[in-house]
């Protein structure tokens, strides 16, 4: 398996990792990581519900070339959904729609994704507001995702549109987080 979490380096002393940055943007809120995962985080429990394994690169000549996630949630009916490599292991009320940068999740009958992650081509960073290009620009990251939906993970409630991210009963905007230890969403927003 090809995993994309880090950068390759040529030089004359071989062969060099650096870590990637990934930029994840939920409505118009920004976390910054060097890690690959989003978790939801409630009374000390933390739970990951979306790990991307490899990331779109039209360049790649051998390997994996495409968006691949694993995803760990609920429907809100509480039906659970388990994504492993794009494939669904667990919900037969989904269905799936993979692109090679992107990836769809829906609830069977509905023509609104639950869960919908979309790489960011370099030229598309310059299409939100203020806060995120800024951010963009700044920290200019190897990988950027929008992601959108409206799951559970465990107890907890994510709706995500184009403006808001909604954690439980919390509404966020603009905000801008470095996500050392990955991505961690709260009710409270403390980034663990």
């Amino acid at each position: 398996m090809v995993w994309y979490s880090f950068g390759i380096l040529k030089s004359n002393k071989g062969i060099k990792f650096k870590s990637m940055k990934h930029a994840f943007i939920f409505g118009t809120n920004i976390y910054i990581s060097e890690k690959n995962t989003v978790s939801y985080g409630r009374n000390g429990d933390l739970r990951e519900f979306l790990v991307i394994r490899s990331f779109f690169d039209p360049q790649q000549k051998d390997g994996i070339r495409e968006l691949i996630v694993d995803a760990d949630f609920s429907l809100t009916n509480n039906e659970p959904v388990k994504v492993v490599h794009n494939k669904i292991v667990t919900g037969i009320n989904v269905n799936m729609v993979c692109e090679p940068d992107r990836v769809k999740i829906y609830h069977v009958g509905h023509e609104v994704p639950v869960l919908d992650i979309f790489q960011l081509d370099r030229h598309e960073f310059g299409s939100f507001g203020t806060i995120i290009n800024s951010e963009l620009m700044v920290q200019d990251p190897d990988i950027a995702l929008t992601i959108k939906g409206n799951i559970k993970v465990g107890e907890g409630y994510i709706s995500i549109d184009n403006e808001h991210l909604y954690v439980d009963e919390e509404t966020f905007a603009g905000a801008v987080n470095n996500a050392h230890h990955g991505v961690i969403i709260t009710a409270d927003q403390k980034i663990a």
